[in-house]
């Protein structure tokens, strides 16, 4: 019979010191010299038993955390022949990845943010940081100091939000986390407070129809979620109550084109005259401040003027009155039986102006000029062409051509051998050697 003699902790150090790293595996061996009877080995951790056994070897195993660093652990003898249990102690160090977090403070000219790293050890690398949108998107890297802290200048202007976003620091002990990487995380959001900005997203030139509605849609980026948006024309405020939705809109951060959440501002406005189609300002204010847009509205169809009528043509289609000759040597046809067509009031002033031309337009030097001069002449002093033009045959010198050699012509006329004016009842009677003739206006292009 004997008591249990020499206890030990087998692979610890001098000082009694075990070392680890978070996530890696150690295996702790607590060995004794067993007398009759033999002792019972017990290991305890934080005064908890967390493992026992009779022989005269018990292993520990176990996968330390950070919560482990610096926590003792101890392994007893206990046997009914000793007054007090044999044991030794051991301090557990563990190494890991440090714990990362991002302080900020937002000044009114600057931004202050502060990497700070708990980790053992404690000599940190700090690289550069990045800069995300709200839906993770990559803006930016941005050198930091070499101890972590990154400091920002803000835009002095309405592009005040694009310093929003994600910041994320990357640091570095050389100690791996529980996946095996070195580099450990930690981010921060910053949300500026400062007026609504209007997006990239908005168009500063909208479409609309002549006599309908038109909505202008307006996108806001706003922290503070508390926008009044109201529509101007020349400085005067329209009563229109806008129609209001949340949305995922994009702007541009530090020439990126990001998402970003925002709100959608929607007018019905009116086009009822020709002055609804014009340059409109948009005003956003929150608590802060005011900012504005300008919208151009603009009619979806060519607008023109003909005999005092407003007409509109789509923008992106042009097409002749009367037809459209293509071919570069084109041969005309005249014809004789093209019904009679009465001559209405504005168009016998444009009767007696033409013939105020007709002198000159024998002396042109060639029919080419000629017909050019005349179709010239038959402009209205605002710059509108009238849709036709009677033109008194008996005082004209009619050029006989079956052939003109221009490319595209508009506002082609045979005319009939008999003309009746309007209002006056006489016919005019062509010369019967002549036959029908023909009177081309020629398209500027």
């Amino acid at each position: 019979m004997g008591p249990p003699t020499n206890l030990k902790i087998e692979n610890s150090a001098e000082n009694n010191i075990t070392y680890g790293k978070e996530g890696v595996r150690i295996e702790l061996t607590c060995t004794v010299k067993n007398g009759i009877p033999a002792a019972t080995l017990i290991w305890s951790k934080n005064g908890l038993t967390v493992a026992n056994g009779s022989n005269d070897i018990l292993l520990y195993r176990f996968i330390p955390t950070r919560s482990d660093h610096m926590q003792n652990i101890t392994c007893y003898a206990v046997s009914a022949l000793l007054t007090y249990p044999l044991s030794q102690t051991i301090l557990l160090d563990i190494q890991y990845s440090p714990d990362v977090k991002i302080q900020y403070q937002i000044l009114k000219h600057t931004i202050t943010m502060d990497c700070v790293a708990e980790g053992n050890p404690d000599n940190y690398t700090f690289y550069d940081w990045e800069h995300k949108s709200e839906f993770n998107e990559h803006i930016r890297r941005i050198h930091g100091t070499p101890e972590g802290q990154l400091i920002i200048k803000k835009a002095q202007n309405s592009n005040e939000n694009e310093d929003d976003g994600i910041y994320e620091c990357t640091v570095s002990n050389g100690i791996p986390n529980i996946k095996g990487k070195l580099d450990q995380k930690g981010k921060t959001s910053i949300k500026s407070i400062g007026p609504p900005v209007f997006v990239t997203d908005n168009k500063p030139v909208q479409i609309g129809h002549f006599g309908k509605s038109v909505e202008i849609e307006i996108y806001i980026y706003d922290n503070l979620n508390n926008s009044e948006v109201v529509i101007k024309s020349m400085g005067t405020s329209i009563m229109i109550k806008a129609k209001i939705k949340s949305v995922h809109t994009h702007d541009t951060f530090h020439g990126v084109y990001i998402t970003v959440p925002g709100l959608k501002y929607t007018f019905d406005l009116d086009l009822t005259s020709e002055n609804s189609f014009m340059r409109y300002t948009v005003e956003a204010c929150n608590g802060v401040g005011c900012n504005y847009f300008d919208v151009q509205v603009k009619s979806a169809m060519k607008r023109k003027r003909n005999s005092g009528i407003v007409s509109e043509i789509p923008l992106e289609i042009h097409y002749d009155e009367i037809g459209t000759i293509h071919d570069n040597s084109a041969s005309i046809q005249v014809s004789s039986n093209i019904e009679q067509e009465a001559v209405s009031s504005p168009e016998s002033h444009a009767f007696e102006r033409v013939n105020s031309h007709v002198s000159d337009f024998e002396q042109e030097i060639s029919s080419e000029t000629s017909l050019q001069g005349l179709s010239n002449s038959l402009l209205n002093e605002d710059g509108y062409e009238h849709s036709y033009e009677t033109i008194n045959p008996e005082n004209i010198e009619i050029h006989p051509y079956s052939t003109v050699w221009y490319n595209i012509y508009e506002n082609t006329k045979i005319c009939p051998k008999e003309m009746t004016i309007k209002n006056k009842g006489q016919a005019i009677q062509i010369d019967n050697e002549r036959g029908p003739w023909l009177i081309i206006y020629m398209k500027n292009v």
